[in-house]
């Protein structure tokens, strides 16, 4: 039984070094200029990212449909679970989970996303990418809460949303 978690485990995390070394030879083709849209796209067909959140200053989670590629926003992705939950830097700072990553003393590493904006005909930094294996589950909130119960509670939330609205519909 070990070995077969063992296995997944080794499988897991060959899978986001591959992930890492694809995004970073993208980016870093020095001949490229890549503008924000091609960087957006190749990052998604990487990662996917279907569940986008926000975690507000106050450790609360947001719905977001879009992604801020600003330069002091951390975004971190969980691939195996489809989601990506962004940050900015100063809760990222405050969270232990990403603070040991981004201070190296976590085996999780994080790549700089720059890219070409041409409209400024300038090559702008972008946020931190942090591909994360580990459960989400095993990562524990500033407010002692377990990421995992945040993103549920939220899927909740949603889902009742949806209803009330598809309710409210019916009567005009």
């Amino acid at each position: 039984m070990m070995t077969a978690f063992m296995d997944i485990l080794k499988r897991d995390i060959i899978e986001r070094d591959n992930s890492y070394k694809r995004i970073k030879n993208f980016l870093n083709k020095r001949k490229e200029r890549r503008p924000l849209e091609q960087v957006k796209q190749f990052i998604k067909n990487e990662l996917s990212g279907h569940y986008m959140y926000k975690i507000n200053d106050v450790g609360k989670l947001e719905n977001i449909y879009s992604l801020d590629y600003s330069r002091y926003v951390i975004h971190l992705y969980f691939p195996k679970d489809n989601v990506v939950i962004i940050m900015s830097q100063q809760y990222a700072d405050k969270l232990y989970y990403t603070r040991s990553i981004m201070t190296n003393t976590f085996n999780d590493t994080f790549l700089r996303i720059n890219y070409y904006n041409k409209s400024l005909n300038s090559i702008m930094i972008g946020p931190k990418l942090i591909i994360s294996m580990v459960e989400l589950n095993s990562i524990i909130m500033n407010n002692n809460r377990v990421l995992e119960e945040l993103i549920n509670e939220r899927y909740k939330e949603n889902k009742a949303l949806q209803m009330i609205n598809a309710t409210n519909r019916h009567f005009y």
